[in-house]
């Protein structure tokens, strides 16, 4: 079989709602992980439009509705129909157009294993960010798998789909930073230790974000939905928060003002692997 992301590579012509782009992101990419997950003889006795009817509804799940539409919390919120989607448009076009593509796909031949290039950047960032989150010894340390394992919980894994996903003013950026940071601090408090920190939960973001995004900060990006450059999701790298450390403090501090270099040096005192949410977004 050929790969599902190569099925999900081409877009439809037209969407309904604005939601309908980023779940086609999801499904492929969430189809490729169930694939990949199982064994040699499963793939190939797979009949693949059972698969993608199954996907399909379990990422609806807990969706609200709204009119004719279908709100999914998770999905990104961009213009008027933003984490929306048209049920019936995938119903009557997508999940057919769907199924047409996975009956071809069977007919061809693909030797290589099942790896999604989601799946690929998502491993790398969260390897990364969890090896620099638990660096603190001192405050709480943790195996780098319980790092990675506390992104994939999260809505923080569908930013691996791509800059596109990324919130699209520097005021959402910062709204939904401090979100990402409180549902990973939630987790991890009662999955790895109560020391846990709100300055280990932004430290894990941030590298997360910055291993993801690094390439695409400096050139152009694919961007399936829009174009590149400064119009494109290229240009929402820009609120990307940097890893707070102390070299990063002390530098900042040296720049500064008298009396901003005061509430600097106050910071490095504390430490960022003990900051708390005050500390971080004073």
């Amino acid at each position: 079989m050929v790969s599902v992301a190569s099925i999900f590579s081409t877009p439809p012509d037209t969407w309904g709602y604005r939601g309908d782009p980023f779940l086609w992101d999801a499904l492929g990419w969430e189809i490729s992980n169930r694939i990949s997950q199982k064994d040699q003889s499963f793939q190939e006795t797979l009949s693949l439009e059972p698969a993608l009817t199954n996907t399909f509804r379990s990422l609806l799940n807990g969706g609200e509705k709204q009119g004719d539409g279908l709100a999914l919390k998770w999905l990104p919120v961009q213009g008027m129909s933003g984490g929306i989607i048209c049920p019936e448009t995938w119903n009557n076009k997508l999940l057919p157009e769907l199924s047409a593509r996975f009956r071809a796909a069977k007919r061809a031949v693909h030797d290589g294993i099942e790896y999604h290039p989601a799946e690929h950047r998502f491993r790398f960032a969260a390897w990364a960010a969890a090896t620099a989150a638990r660096s603190s010894r001192k405050v709480c340390t943790f195996p780098v798998s319980m790092g990675a394992q506390l992104l994939r919980n999260s809505n923080l894994r569908w930013l691996a789909l791509g800059s596109h996903w990324l919130p699209r003013s520097r005021d959402e950026f910062d709204h939904a930073h401090h979100q990402w940071c409180e549902e990973i601090l939630h987790r991890a408090q009662n999955d790895i230790s109560k020391s846990f920190t709100y300055g280990i939960a932004a430290k894990l973001v941030n590298c997360y974000l910055k291993a993801l995004f690094l390439q695409t900060m400096v050139g152009s990006p694919f961007d399936p939905n829009c174009g590149g450059g400064d119009i494109g999701s290229a240009a929402y790298t820009r609120y990307l928060h940097p890893p707070i450390d102390r070299i990063l403090m002390e530098e900042a501090a040296r720049r500064s003002d008298a009396e901003t270099k005061k509430a600097w040096k106050q910071l490095i005192c504390i430490g960022w692997s003990k900051f708390d949410g005050a500390d971080y977004n004073g």
